[in-house]
């Protein structure tokens, strides 16, 4: 909890697959120091460049605008980043569907681990929580057909990983997900237990 990265999006999907909305991050603890070495002595217009070529760098269509970060030379209050986007093309528009993936914040994350085997032990550098919330308005006439969505899984002793995607209402989903991983200081594993540590984080 002390290391929490929470982020909220308020969104909305057009026919053609234009995803547009606003999105907030907060982050305390180790997560929030790591952001705040990008940010901390710049101007704002330079805050804002460096927020808006993190989104770009994964959607490369976007238009990213009211950029702003709160905190940023406090480190005793949690660092907030707040902007808003419009992506064409999020998701991809068929004749009578729209294929969507709805974890906004997901996207474009490259595999935390990428060697089929390792050598050495494994320490994380800290236990760390995400947790998203994502209010996503469907276009008019469209529903949700054949969603899926991992089981949630229980890693014992260092954490839990959980998603759930529910209709808020008319043409309206709910999704919300949330990690937890380094619970009760398990953040070092012998390179054994590799295999399973790859398998939870793919």
């Amino acid at each position: 909890e002390a290391s929490h990265i929470q982020r909220t999006a308020k969104l909305a999907l057009s026919e053609d697959g234009t995803l547009e909305g606003d999105i907030d991050e907060t982050s305390t603890g180790h997560p929030a120091g790591e952001r705040r070495k990008e940010l901390e002595g710049e101007s704002d217009e330079r805050q804002q460049e460096v927020v808006k070529a993190k989104i770009v760098a994964v959607y490369a269509q976007a238009e990213v605008t009211s950029i702003g970060a709160k905190n940023v030379d406090d480190p005793t209050q949690p660092l907030v980043v707040h902007y808003h986007v419009k992506i064409p093309g999020y998701a991809v528009r068929t004749a009578k569907r729209v294929l969507l993936q709805p974890l906004y914040f997901q996207r474009g994350t490259p595999p935390l681990f990428t060697a089929a085997t390792r050598r050495f032990s494994i320490s994380f550098p800290y236990a760390w929580k995400e947790s998203d919330t994502i209010s996503l308005k469907l276009p008019a006439g469209f529903s949700l057909e054949h969603a899926e969505k991992p089981e949630p899984m229980d890693f014992g002793k260092p954490g839990s990983y959980k998603y759930a995607i529910d209709n808020a209402g008319d043409n309206e989903l709910s999704i919300t997900r949330e990690l937890i991983f380094g619970d009760h200081g398990a953040i070092n594993f012998d390179q054994k237990v590799y295999p399973q540590l790859k398998g939870i984080f793919d």
